[in-house]
């Protein structure tokens, strides 16, 4: 239930319904990790991003990092150091449950050829983020879906690993250090 569009006109969905379903929460201030991975021979860029959620989450304010480095595994400061701040969305209008485009206005986030980069998404309120995984050991879900692909994008969650650590953490304040693996949805 996640969708990203990049430069070369690709969208990818976090799926199916269920397992994949949104229903877990962090209130305002909560965040989620994921990973994209442009394994293309050229840049992508990303021009939006949408998240589950539903009309409690009406009106949100939403923050987007990203890291080059600290690809994998818990963090305790995911707004400074090694993470940079992407965009901060303008009110996001909820008019029922499901994918919502996040109004990040004029979002252009360039992904560079053969990288991978890891982003953090907060609700800042007033809703909360919402993603899917209770459980603390891999595999998580059933079925067990942690990479979605297509145009030589990669869109890495939950178990999925790099170093031999989970991509998909969450957490509150600055840290995603609370609960893995958690799906971005």
């Amino acid at each position: 239930l996640f969708a990203i569009k990049t430069g070369a006109q690709t969208t990818l969905t976090t799926g199916p319904f269920p397992p994949y379903t949104g229903t877990n929460t962090l209130g305002a201030g909560g965040q989620v990790s994921f990973v994209i991975e442009n394994t293309n021979a050229f840049p992508i860029l990303l021009t939006g991003i949408g998240n589950y959620t539903t009309t409690a989450d009406n009106n949100s304010i939403w923050r987007l990092f990203y890291t080059a480095t600290e690809l994998s595994g818990p963090t305790t400061n995911c707004e400074s150091g090694a993470w940079s701040l992407v965009a901060t969305s303008s009110a996001t209008v909820v008019a029922a449950s499901g994918i919502t485009p996040i109004n990040f206005t004029g979002l252009s986030f360039t992904i560079p050829a053969g990288t991978q980069y890891r982003f953090a998404i907060e609700n800042q309120g007033p809703g909360s983020i919402r993603y899917t995984g209770t459980g603390t050991t891999c595999p998580n879900l059933s079925p067990e879906l942690n990479t979605f692909t297509g145009g030589g994008v990669n869109l890495k969650n939950g178990c999925a690993q790099i170093a031999g650590q989970n991509i998909g953490w969450s957490g509150t304040g600055i840290t995603l250090d609370i609960n893995s693996p958690r799906y971005f949805t």
